[in-house]
């Protein structure tokens, strides 16, 4: 158990004498230890995979990407998404590709068991205790959420009950979370949107880091990040996917993806719209959009708002003060 747990509460000076540090990264600048990350995109679009890469490369230290530098760390692999037999293929592919030796990888994996983390039952969370006891991984992979529920994904006290479970067994074990989601198959360019993640807007509330991998062709792809609590900014990464004459499968042409520029109440306008749309909004009141976009300042966001209502971004009518009807068009 850790300093900070052994009592409720700890004074400044307490906490400036203890002996705590930040996390270190596992994944420079996407994955640092005892953190949540939420891993968005549209369905088939790489994440599996890649998150398999990620697994495979952390197991061997390799940087990721040509770009971020890994500590050398075991993974614990939740999959209901995809079964045994096409998670040994995709192995082997990345072994070919890479040309690793090493076989004794520590990657553990639990296929298509049923595992739930909203409304987890007893008998469950002993058993998730157990392999975290056993394994002891550094990293958990869960693919996919939509796959991991029982409740509704757009019920925010739903998605707060994944996250509450999360942090609960984070306590004891304190291991990385590697969260795949899905996007909606209908936003184009996703890679520059951070609120197109299917369902509550909690899940990218809650999580410390929130990235995203768009599709841009059959074989090209993008990788961007569009919340950082603990690590630096990011330029989007793209790269290029190919099958080698062995059968492996290789990452290469790895390049900074240049983005046009946005200024910051552009950005807070596209989170707002998101939200409606998901949502599909037709009235609401400030305190509702300041539960969901918590990482917006309060002026920011009521600068977006006044620019929706009266600029050239206009969207909604004013009914009263805090309250705000959507124009349809």
């Amino acid at each position: 158990m850790t300093e900070i747990n052994k009592k409720l509460w700890m004074s400044a000076k307490e906490l400036l004498d203890s002996e705590i540090k930040k996390p270190e990264w596992l994944v420079e600048n996407l994955i640092a230890e005892g953190g949540i990350v939420l891993f968005g995109g549209e369905p088939a679009s790489f994440k599996s995979y890649l998150a398999l890469i990620i697994a495979v490369f952390g197991a061997n230290e390799m940087k990721i990407l040509d770009t971020f530098k890994t500590k050398k760390f075991r993974t614990l692999i939740i999959d209901e998404e995809n079964r045994l037999p096409r998670i040994k293929e995709r192995l082997i592919k990345i072994i070919k590709g890479e040309e690793i030796e090493n076989e004794n990888m520590e990657i553990y994996f639990i296929a298509n068991q049923g595992f739930k983390f909203d409304y987890m039952y007893s008998g469950q969370k002993k058993q998730i205790e157990k392999v975290l006891n056993e394994i002891k991984p550094d990293l958990v992979i869960l693919d996919s959420m939509v796959r991991m529920m029982l409740g509704d994904e757009n019920s925010s006290k739903d998605v707060r009950r994944i996250f509450d479970n999360i942090k609960s067994l984070n306590l004891i074990h304190n291991c990385a979370w590697l969260l795949l989601h899905h996007t909606r198959k209908t936003l184009g360019n996703s890679s520059k949107i951070g609120l197109d993640l299917r369902g509550s807007g909690d899940f990218m509330a809650m999580a410390d880091e929130v990235i995203m991998l768009n599709r841009k062709n059959k074989n090209e792809f993008v990788l961007s990040k569009h919340k950082c609590r603990d690590g630096d900014e990011i330029n989007s990464i793209g790269f290029v996917v190919f099958n080698n004459p062995e059968g492996g499968i290789c990452i290469d042409n790895v390049f900074e993806e240049q983005e046009e520029a946005k200024l910051p109440i552009e950005v807070n306008i596209e989170n707002i719209v998101n939200w409606i749309e998901r949502e599909k909004i037709t009235e609401f009141r400030t305190k509702q959009i300041r539960d969901i976009l918590k990482d917006i300042p309060y002026q920011s966001l009521t600068n977006a708002l006044n620019e929706m209502v009266k600029g050239t971004h206009k969207k909604l009518k004013r009914i009263v003060k805090g309250k705000y009807q959507v124009i349809q068009t």
